[in-house]
């Protein structure tokens, strides 16, 4: 075989690896932050975040996590507004090994 199929195989089989990986931590988040408030939230992703203002009350959160990034919505005093919160699988350049 040559060598281009063999790196062609390896690089197809990397892809799906990540992109597997990237679903299971999608779902451990998704079940672990489930009811969970804006403490919650920082203890398993981590403190660093941005955030900005949607309205007088509400806060939009923003934390990059490795390759998932996750947007959610809080009160000023800490409680997750019932809106879904968002995940976004990026594959950026800072994530490459």
């Amino acid at each position: 075989m040559p060598i281009v199929q063999k790196l062609l195989i390896i690089c197809v089989v990397a892809y799906i690896l990540y992109w597997l990986f990237a679903i299971l931590y999608f779902c451990w988040l998704s079940v672990s932050l489930q009811k969970a408030d804006i403490d919650k939230f920082r203890e398993v992703l981590g403190g660093k975040c941005q955030y900005k203002y949607v309205n007088n009350e509400i806060r939009r959160y923003k934390w990059d996590k490795y390759w998932v990034v996750l947007r959610a919505h809080f009160t000023d005093d800490g409680k997750r507004v019932k809106r879904p919160f968002r995940f976004l699988i990026d594959i950026r350049p800072s994530c490459v090994f």
